[in-house]
């Protein structure tokens, strides 16, 4: 993207809104900060700035948003609310509040900026949601899945919308005391705290008032969001802060499991030729950064190269694993794969012959998936001595 692009960002009158239009407006690019009620003293004046109002929650508000801001490049989903309560007494009417400014309000924002994205065949949409949908966390029921929902929502729209080359992305934000979650949490909590969950809560808050334990800052979540808007290879989840790198962190990786994820997709999909595992085992963010181009590296990708070059070229493919390794969520793999030349292998007809393509891949998995690829192989070597006869 230029240095001229335009983002819209939304949630603009403290914490990681305004931080991260701070950010996009130091560095060149043209702003449309929005909140519920502007306020012109909040950022620096500027010609690449424009602050208009917008409510997230009003179809009105937000037609009138986009036909004003004109042309984005970039939409940032970072409006939100907090409630911080037991369920047993939010009444459904607060929880619906929620559900409509964190996941509806999304939803309509996203879909308002859907038809100029697809006709220009660009654009980025970042939702930024909450670490706690990596760990729960008591008495957020209501706000971690109103946060949950847009994860699911976003992962299956990057799917959807990859084909206009459009990308969504989600940004992870931890814990910060520099937000006014707390106070929309209290506003939305009300007055009244039923007595069994009393000293519960009492707990809770001073658990959340710890202040050794890492905390995210306002800077760190506008940095992810810078990456994600700008960095076209930036994963699906862009995780911000420190507490929230440490919760992804999660327990110690057994290698042992890491291999056999590996070893699965190698007997599996590549020898059996299974498309339902392959689905199973491949994240809908994945990259392949051995293909020759960008357009080149997506999953579907991966599998053609299985099922239309090397299974109708070679006869009983066999995938022989000699040795594997791992470095962190990284599984290096050294292996063999064989059989009887029986069809066209890149141009060259069948020969009959046999043989065998030396790979070394290094994958790397989370949550049991393929996430990232890179390999060599001897697959040149291997067609030129057939070209030899």
């Amino acid at each position: 993207m230029s240095t001229m692009s335009t983002v819209l960002i939304t949630g603009c009158s403290s914490g990681f809104g305004l931080e991260t239009a701070r950010l996009f407006l130091d560095r060149g690019w043209r702003v449309v900060a929005t909140m519920r009620t502007p306020n012109d003293c909040l950022l620096p004046q500027s010609e690449r700035l424009r602050i208009l109002p917008l409510d997230v929650t009003d179809a009105e508000s937000i037609r009138q948003c986009i036909q004003a801001a004109g042309p984005i490049d970039a939409l940032v989903n970072n409006a939100g609310v907090g409630l911080l309560a037991p369920l047993e007494d939010i009444p459904l009417a607060k929880a619906r509040e929620v559900f409509e400014t964190n996941t509806l309000g999304t939803i309509a924002m996203t879909q308002a900026v859907l038809p100029q994205f697809r006709q220009r065949g660009a654009g980025v949409v970042v939702n930024v949601t909450s670490s706690v949908t990596l760990k729960s966390l008591p008495l957020l029921s209501v706000y971690t899945g109103s946060k949950a929902a847009v994860n699911a929502f976003t992962e299956s729209l990057a799917l959807e919308l990859a084909p206009f080359d459009v990308r969504v992305r989600l940004v992870l934000p931890g814990r910060s005391p520099e937000t006014s979650f707390g106070d929309n949490a209290r506003r939305l909590m009300g007055e009244g705290v039923h007595e069994a969950y009393a000293d519960f809560r009492q707990r809770v808050f001073a658990a959340v008032r710890n202040s050794d334990a890492p905390v995210t800052h306002a800077h760190d979540v506008a940095e992810a969001v810078w990456r994600a808007v700008t960095d076209p290879a930036a994963p699906l989840r862009v995780l911000a802060g420190a507490d929230a790198l440490a919760l992804a962190a999660g327990p110690e990786i057994n290698n042992n499991d890491l291999k056999a994820i590996v070893a699965r997709f190698n007997r599996e999909v590549i020898q059996d030729g299974n498309r339902e595992s392959f689905e199973a085992l491949m994240a809908p963010d994945f990259v392949n950064w051995s293909a020759p181009s960008e357009a080149l590296r997506g999953a579907e990708t991966m599998w053609k190269t299985f099922s239309t070059v090397l299974r109708p070229a070679i006869g009983d493919l066999q995938v022989h694993i000699h040795e594997q390794l791992c470095d962190g969520d990284k599984v290096i793999t050294r292996k063999t794969i064989s059989g009887k030349h029986v069809g066209p292998l890149l141009g060259v007809e069948a020969t009959g012959k046999d043989i065998a393509i030396d790979v070394t891949d290094i994958v790397r998995v989370r949550d049991g998936r393929y996430v990232e690829h890179w390999g060599i192989n001897t697959l040149a070597a291997v067609v030129a001595q057939l070209r030899q006869g």
